[in-house]
């Protein structure tokens, strides 16, 4: 299927006060693969959607001019059910 998804940084106030703006590399296959989000109200998040799975490459600018590069492997897929299994344990009694 086709499924909207959003990226964003998770991290507190005082981290997201020392970030100047973050770019997202998406999939090439993207229209637009390489974008930017200057908006901190928002936890710099990127809004898209898409199928498959890919790897986004996050590159965070720092306001003092540092850069910090994370993969974010993104896989768009239904929710899964799976089955609950319980163990139960037994204990044996001599007679």
């Amino acid at each position: 299927g086709y499924y909207n998804w959003t990226v964003f940084l998770q991290a507190d106030d005082a981290t997201l006060n020392t970030i100047d703006h973050v770019e997202y590399l998406l999939d090439p296959t993207f229209p637009n693969p390489q974008v930017s989000s200057y908006n901190k109200a928002n936890n710099f998040s990127y809004t898209s959607s898409g199928w498959g799975e890919f790897e986004i490459k996050v590159r965070v600018i720092f306001k003092d001019g540092r850069v910090q590069y994370i993969p974010y492997w993104l896989r768009l897929q239904s929710k899964i059910v799976r089955p609950v299994i319980k163990t139960v344990k037994t204990t044996m009694v001599k007679k």
